[in-house]
């Protein structure tokens, strides 16, 4: 049965493709098992492996105790353990819900941790969360891909995330921790509350169907599989269909301006349905730089506009403050303003304010005692560890810089992508560097780990930066 257990777990990912691996390690017997699994595996195929645990700050004294499981776990285990706490209730944005927001932020640190391809972070899901996943999906109205949005290896925001317990039940590795005599593991006392649709349907829908139709379950995990095999078939076929379409208008999916990229209404108007709405997909991924997903009222909005007959142009809210424009001939990307200086030189010592295209940035110095460490409005620099002048550009391809609390340098354009900057306004946000390749702060996005204020640091320079009207 262990044995079985292991090769299930080796079937779909190739461990020999990544050096380090990450697991969301949370303390449950999913995440625990997933632990002990891939430090088996670590000596097997020589990658490394480090589990972290967030702290959510949602179930006080329970959560705090979690943490504390999880470290001594990793310690006996002599597994490497990182430990991150995320403020949820005071991250929320308007109309998201916790377990969205917990989401984001945690994502928000893989991409932080994540600099390469052969680094990856590895998250316990398994045959449960895919039924799971299927009734949550099905209420959403998704198509196959959505059903079966749960595979085995993903990228998400530049993150490759990987599920190696996908084909094992809940059951399956209770069984397998108690087998390397692991009897304890942590549980989380909100499962068992019904006020998330997710627990509902484990709690009370998949219970009963167990209880009242035993064969439900297997029959539900068979039709999961075949939904998959659809949706791959699918999204292939899709692809070799924008692919092809891209190679018929002479441009890569790899082009600098992808925002750039418009797709002909006829050709669109003579695809099925079903590989139209992947088509826009693969599309919405290379004009905006990360994985977006349409809802159904986008794709209803396109779906109708493709197919009126007068020459109107028609723009259709797409994501944030961005628009696709609809003509007679063409879907794209309505550009913003791209009216930007190249570059300027700043005296910031000597004029507070700079305006930058569409942004005003802004220093102000202030003595350390009285800080007010309001990370949301700007930033903080050691005021003497900067130059008299800093160079403000836009983002060119290839530029790099270390993020705050890190050691390597990693890609600009990888931070754009987990933050999700769409494509079309990269090139607008101001870029401040002491010369013309260090860079500082990504204006409104991420700050690197140059002049960090510490014991010593007397004088600070604050930056901030609006958007103009």
């Amino acid at each position: 049965m262990l044995a079985k257990i292991i090769e299930k777990t080796e079937k779909n990912i190739n461990f020999p493709d990544f050096t380090k691996i990450y697991i969301g390690f949370s303390g449950g017997a999913d995440s625990t098992a997933l632990v002990v699994l891939l430090k088996e595996l670590s000596m097997k195929y020589r990658f490394c492996v480090t589990a972290v645990h967030f702290e959510h700050g949602l179930r006080d004294v329970d959560s705090l105790e979690d943490a504390i499981w999880c470290r001594k776990f990793c310690k006996n285990k002599q597994v490497d353990y990182l430990e991150f706490s995320i403020d949820v209730k005071n991250e929320l944005k308007t109309g998201e819900g916790i377990e969205s927001c917990a989401r984001r932020l945690r994502l928000k640190k893989w991409s932080e941790l994540v600099f390469d391809s052969n680094t990856a972070v590895a998250l316990g899901h398994h045959e449960d969360d895919k039924l799971e996943n299927l009734f949550l999906r099905l209420m959403r109205g998704s198509n196959s891909s959505g059903l079966t949005s749960l595979r085995h290896i993903i990228e998400v925001a530049g993150v490759t995330i990987l599920r190696p317990l996908l084909d094992l039940s809940k059951n399956d590795l209770e069984c397998f921790l108690k087998g390397r005599n692991i009897n304890d593991w942590r549980i989380d006392s909100s499962n068992l509350e019904n006020k998330y649709r997710r627990n509902i349907i484990r709690n009370k829908i998949l219970a009963e169907l167990d209880c009242l139709i035993p064969p439900a379950r297997k029959g539900m995990i068979a039709a999961y599989e075949a939904l998959n095999k659809d949706a791959d078939y699918l999204e292939k076929t899709a692809l070799a269909s924008y692919k092809n379409i891209l190679d018929n208008l002479n441009i890569s999916s790899e082009t600098q301006n992808n925002s750039s990229i418009s797709l002909p209404v006829i050709y669109l108007k003579n695809l099925h349905p079903a590989i139209r709405a992947r088509v826009l997909r693969y599309w919405f991924h290379d004009i905006l730089g990360f994985d977006f997903i349409p809802n159904r009222d986008l794709l209803t909005r396109i779906e109708y506009e493709l197919n009126r007959t007068s020459d109107e142009i028609v723009l259709i809210p797409f994501y944030k403050d961005s628009f696709l424009k609809v003509d007679k001939e063409l879907l794209l990307l309505h550009a913003h303003n791209e009216n930007i200086s190249k570059s300027s030189i700043w005296d910031w010592k000597s004029i507070p304010s700079v305006e930058f295209g569409d942004y005003l940035i802004q220093v102000k110095i202030i003595e350390c005692d009285s800080m007010n460490k309001n990370y949301e409005s700007g930033i903080y620099f050691d005021y003497n560890k900067l130059p008299g002048t800093l160079i403000i550009r836009t983002w060119k391809n290839g530029d790099r810089f270390i993020p705050f609390g890190g050691q390597r340098t990693v890609r600009v354009k990888k931070i754009f992508k987990g933050e999700k900057v769409p494509v079309d306004i990269r090139k607008q946000i101001p870029i401040l560097c002491t010369n013309s390749t260090e860079i500082i702060w990504i204006c409104g996005v991420r700050r690197s780990n140059y002049a960090v204020i510490d014991n010593q640091t007397k004088k600070v320079a604050f930056f901030s930066i609006n958007k103009r009207n």
